[in-house]
């Protein structure tokens, strides 16, 4: 309760002498504003923000009507629906109006079960339960509440995924990550990683229960993902990926974002090179740290963290330059780090045992 109040008091902050439309971010020369009520808030056109795909999203789930041709790179932007699916649910079929209100209820109940899923999982693994408080005050998620984006949703479900795998609830598993795989994209590391979880386990003698079960929790989610991408690319005639090449060599892009950094200077735009450099830093420190712990591979958050983490290392400077996309593309790994750093007791090491 106490992360969702403090999310909603993000949100409140954001949207302050605004409303909530505002939180959307669309601009009156998005293509998309001529589709929305009269009542909306509009913000300048450099303050447009990722909220203004989703409320797209929201509109026309299935890229059947209008709206995902009014905005840019339409078919990597619906290769992640899963938010704007939620927004879509929860505001009673995408009614136009609704759909800001959605979007935000949408982040804080993310927000609030990711508290609750981190604060079960500080208990089985011996910590304070006070721990799953450290997701509200999560720069990344506070910030995506303001700005109507999804990484509360996805740390909630990555959290509430390791969580029903530690407990061998296999369906329950296997349906949060296939939502996971459907609402951000590195999110398809951790079926993978659990996998990776198994074949360690296994290596160590461990024989699996109901391997069947297993293998079809995981399995699910990459196969519904491999269908969206096949009805993507029939509607928009290509392959639903980012047109930026987002990835880069191992620390290739943190090599050139320090450089681009180091360029802006100029007043309006020197925090960039003032603050990015020390997130980086500190960032890429208890990465470090993090991945170092996590080679265990003591309990299933330690594959997910390192999946999470060497992809993060593999990002170009385009979502590491800007402070604001740097804390959302860190959220998840930060989310899961509490849990890598505190080494579990003997006795609650394993699967069913942490339960």
């Amino acid at each position: 309760m106490l992360g969702v109040l403090l999310g909603l008091g993000a949100a409140a902050a954001a949207a302050y002498g605004h409303g909530v439309t505002a939180l959307v971010h669309l601009s009156m020369s998005d293509r998309l504003s001529r589709l929305v009520p009269s009542s909306f808030s509009f913000v300048p056109g450099d303050a447009h923000y990722d909220g203004v795909y989703f409320y797209a999203i929201a509109r026309d789930p299935l890229a059947r009507g209008i709206a995902h041709k009014l905005i840019d790179s339409a078919a990597y932007r619906y290769g992640h629906p899963g938010y704007g699916w939620l927004a879509w649910l929860a505001s009673a079929g995408g009614r136009p109006g609704a759909i800001p209100y959605a979007l935000v209820l949408v982040s804080l109940l993310g927000l609030g079960v990711a508290c609750a899923a981190a604060s079960l999982l500080a208990l089985d693994f011996g910590m304070s339960p006070w721990w799953g408080l450290s997701i509200a005050v999560n720069p990344g998620c506070l910030f995506a509440v303001t700005v109507d984006t999804s990484e509360t949703v996805g740390v909630a479900l990555v959290l509430v995924a390791v969580l029903l795998w530690i407990r061998e609830r296999w369906f329950w598993a296997g349906v949060v990550i296939a939502i996971g795989c459907l609402t951000k994209e590195p999110l398809l590391l951790v079926p993978f990683a659990l996998l990776m979880w198994e074949a360690v386990r296994l290596r160590g003698g461990r024989r699996p229960t109901r391997p069947a079960a297993r293998v079809g929790a995981l399995a699910i989610g990459p196969a519904l993902y491999g269908a969206w991408v096949g009805y993507c690319s029939s509607v928009f005639g290509r392959l639903p990926v980012s047109e930026s090449h987002l990835l880069a060599w191992p620390l290739a892009g943190w090599v050139d974002t320090f450089h681009r950094a180091a360029l802006h200077t100029r007043f309006g735009d020197a925090q960039i090179g003032m603050v990015t450099p020390a997130l980086l830093v500190g960032l890429g420190a208890v990465l470090v740290l993090g991945l170092g712990l996590a080679a265990r591979l003591e309990t299933p958050i330690d594959p997910v963290f390192v999946a999470l983490a060497v992809l993060l290392f593999c990002t170009n400077w385009l979502n590491l330059l800007f402070p604001k996309d740097l804390i959302r593309l860190a959220a998840l790994p930060v989310a899961l780090l509490p849990f890598v750093l505190q080494r579990p007791h003997p006795a609650t090491r394993g699967t069913k045992s942490l339960a």
